[in-house]
C-alpha cells in the first residue's frame, strides 16, 4: 500500500507492506486516524499497470523533493541504510519491478 500525500505534490508518504487477512483492519485504521484529524481519504483500486504508474510518480516526486534538500519531516525519516526518506522505498521499487509497465 503507497500512502500519498497530496498536500505534498502527491509524493509518497508511506509504503506498507501488509498481508492480504491484515488489508482491511490496516485501511480501516487508516480511515479512522484520517477522519479524526478532518482528512478526506480516498481508497482507490487498481489495475497493476495503474499502480506502476502512480507508485512511479509518488517516489518521483519524493525523490524529487529530497534532492531539494531537508525542507519537511521527511528528511527525519531518512534511513542512511535504504538511501531513501520513504521507509521500505527500496524494497517497493524492487517488487515494482515485476509490474506490468504504465500504460500497458
Amino acid at each position: 500500500m503507497v500512502v500519498v500525500d497530496e498536500q505534498d505534490c502527491g509524493a509518497a508518504a508511506d509504503i506498507l507492506f501488509v498481508g492480504a487477512g491484515e488489508l482491511p483492519g490496516a485501511l480501516d485504521d487508516i480511515r479512522a486516524g484520517g477522519r479524526a484529524d478532518g482528512l478526506d481519504i480516498r481508497t482507490q483500486v487498481l489495475d497493476p499497470a495503474e499502480l506502476r504508474w502512480y507508485v512511479e510518480e509518488a517516489l518521483d516526486v519524493r525523490a524529487v523533493h529530497d534532492e531539494e534538500g531537508p525542507a519537511d519531516a521527511a528528511s527525519a525519516m531518512f534511513d542512511e541504510e535504504e538511501g531513501s526518506a520513504v521507509p521500505g522505498a527500496g524494497a517497493a521499487g524492487a517488487r515494482q519491478a515485476g509490474c506490468p509497465a504504465a500504460g500497458t
